[in-house]
């Protein structure tokens, strides 16, 4: 959370995701206190599968519109 708000206040057009593997992604980051956490730093998660080496989600969903 450090790395984020340097990362904001040096660089604030740069939007930083957290990679999390989906298997964590499924077993821990469905408890209420995770999801919590997460939204109240507004973090942004992107899960990624291990074994197929793709991303699988952006959550919140990224917006691809400027790439």
């Amino acid at each position: 959370m450090i790395f984020s708000l340097r990362n904001r206040i040096q660089d604030p057009k740069r939007v930083l995701y957290l990679a999390v593997s989906s298997d964590i992604h499924e077993r821990f980051f469905i408890t209420s206190f995770i999801q919590e956490l997460v939204t109240q730093n507004q973090l942004l998660l992107l899960i990624y599968n291990i074994d197929m080496e793709v991303i699988e989600k952006w959550l919140p969903l990224m917006n691809t519109d400027n790439i």
